[in-house]
């Protein structure tokens, strides 16, 4: 069997929206210090940290900025920190990556007591983080992008770090646990369907559904919340986003063919969206091999034309890493493509406004 589900769409970085609770926050540390440059200093690193916090609760993780240093006023006066603790893992530090530069500063201070070091690039408007990367350790003050690990890799390289009892408390004492990977599943052994009001809690949502198994669709049965593009989108819009991809094993003429089966969902009403409603589609194509492909459609339901501005869109693969991720950006719709084979799971997980939806699939 191959690797578990493949992506023609290289995720290089994860984008983050920096809303104005990020500037307000930063502002309000910001006016603490005296000194223009700490002052500038203390704001960018509020924004770092900002982003690389809402990274992790998408990705579910528990964070605890309270407990993080870049949270305290004075000690972000006795130094250039911007950690973020994340619970029973211990800290990350967020490190500022200017536009066009190669290189990100870490100051010596915070080489000790961490689990990695996030490099976050913020615009020139500082109204977008990028995630560009990670390092496990630092021994420079200035360490070369090119030599980051991937951000694919950041989660399972946390979940190796678990701490002990004696370091929860205070002291610095760390067990390696091989293989963490905790997860919820259904009766039936797979991954469940999650809805999380705050994506840092695991959470049973009050309506469990099954995981969607897309091979029943080929044999034209199908769950009873998945519609048709007719009912939930009369009539359907053309598509006009189109992420770049390489072709799959047989050509596509087109979404919409013979030899595929769609269905669609209508998203968001379940939760603390407000007005906000995703419809999310997706279509199954045999190939003459075994892999599936699979066409991925997000378009703004009833009378809208413009998806929401902030909304995260990203396919997991069966461990819960990110092998896509985009953003919205009030485009009309999005369209992603992923392979498998049959028996592998993936999700597809849509986040707004720190609140997500999580649909999990079985091929």
């Amino acid at each position: 069997m191959t690797s578990t589900i493949k992506s023609y769409i290289k995720p290089l970085t994860f984008k983050v929206p920096l809303a104005l609770a990020a500037h307000r926050r930063a502002k309000e540390f910001q006016q603490h210090q005296a000194n223009l440059t700490k002052a500038k200093q203390v704001y960018f690193n509020t924004l770092a940290v900002y982003a690389v916090n809402f990274y992790l609760r998408c990705m579910g993780f528990e964070t605890n900025l309270e407990e993080s240093d870049s949270w305290n006023p004075v000690m972000q006066t006795l130094m250039d920190v911007a950690d973020l603790s994340v619970k029973n893992h211990g800290k990350l530090e967020c490190r500022l990556v200017l536009p066009e530069a190669k290189c990100v500063k870490v100051p010596a201070a915070v080489w000790q007591e961490r689990i990695g070091y996030v490099a976050v690039e913020l615009d020139q408007a500082l109204e977008e983080a990028s995630l560009v990367g990670f390092a496990d350790t630092v021994l420079t003050e200035e360490l070369p992008l090119n030599q980051l690990r991937t951000l694919k890799e950041l989660p399972p390289h946390i979940r190796e770090y678990r701490q002990s009892p004696l370091s929860q408390a205070g002291a610095k004492q760390w067990s390696h646990s091989h293989g963490f990977k905790p997860k919820v599943l259904c009766t039936d052994g797979s991954p469940s369907n999650t809805m999380q009001t705050h994506p840092t809690q695991q959470q049973q949502p009050q309506n469990q559904t099954p995981v969607v198994r897309l091979r029943q669709w080929l044999e034209n049965s199908f769950e009873a919340d998945w519609k048709t593009v007719e009912t939930i989108l009369p009539p359907a819009p053309e598509p006009m986003l189109d992420f770049r991809s390489f072709p799959f094993d047989q050509p596509s003429k087109g979404l919409h063919t013979t030899v595929g089966v769609k269905r669609g969902k209508l998203l968001g009403s379940e939760i603390a969206w407000g007005a906000e409603k995703v419809a999310l589609f997706v279509e199954l194509h045999p190939t003459d091999s075994p892999k599936m492909n699979i066409f991925i459609e997000l378009f703004p339901p009833g009378g809208a034309d413009r998806l929401p501005k902030n909304l995260q869109i990203m396919v997991l693969d069966h461990e819960g890493i990110a092998v896509i991720q985009t953003q919205a950006r009030e485009t009309e719709n999005i369209k992603l493509q992923v392979s498998g084979e049959p028996g592998e799971h993936f999700s597809i997980k849509l986040v707004l406004n720190d609140v997500s939806i999580t649909e999990n699939f079985l091929i």
